[in-house]
């Protein structure tokens, strides 16, 4: 069944609930826009699971905790306003879809590296298909994923491996791109791939030479 009229109608109403206490001032601006940001974060997240049923049965030597898409190592990085918790109403949400290579050959075993990037390419491109879907209740979001690396000649989902070669001190991001990082948070991925994504943007960010 298609859930997006459902997801658009629960958008709509915690956005109204969130909006009638900042017109009645009932919490500050800070903690209005934390509330968006955290609406967005939960639906961005369901979306994100939702796809597991994309996963090819052949390729499902899975771990039975948690959900199907984090325990094979995709994550979603919010990044902009959206990462920082500092959103508003008409915000879009910026991202960048990763996976980590080392949790997925674990899961995939016998497949190419080429083969499990087509699967969570597929998975980015479904969230954004999504998201941008224009409905007659609207759309759930604008999610923009031109902040990866590359930009828009850049694959649409990155290994955490090609990831930390393009923030590398060789590598080819420029100032804007490493400070961009700065807001950048995990809304969807394992514990594992949190923690080594966290490891990757710090080393990017606060480990390099800026002169």
């Amino acid at each position: 069944a298609d859930v997006l009229p459902s997801l658009i109608a629960f958008k709509v109403s915690k956005q109204l609930r969130i909006g009638i206490n900042d017109l009645l001032e009932q919490q500050s601006p800070h903690v209005i826009a934390e509330s968006l940001s955290d609406l967005a974060e939960s639906l961005m997240q369901f979306v994100a699971h939702s796809q597991s049923q994309v996963i090819p049965q052949a390729m499902r030597s899975v771990p039975k905790e948690g959900n199907p898409i984090d325990t094979i190592g995709f994550v979603v990085l919010a990044m902009g306003k959206f990462g920082g918790r500092e959103m508003n109403y008409a915000s879009d949400v910026d991202v960048i879809f990763l996976y980590d290579e080392e949790v997925a050959r674990s899961c995939f075993v016998g497949f190419s590296e080429s083969e499990r990037g087509l699967l969570f390419g597929d998975v980015a491109h479904r969230v954004l298909q999504i998201f941008n879907r224009f409905t007659p209740q609207g759309r759930l979001y604008e999610v923009d994923s031109r902040l990866r690396p590359g930009g828009r000649s850049g694959p649409i989902v990155s290994s955490l491996e090609s990831f930390n070669r393009y923030f590398s001190l060789e590598g080819p991001a420029v100032v804007w791109e490493r400070q961009a990082l700065v807001k950048a948070r995990v809304v969807a991925g394992g514990k594992a791939a949190t923690e080594r994504v966290k490891s990757l943007i710090k080393r990017a960010v606060y480990e390099h030479n800026w002169k």
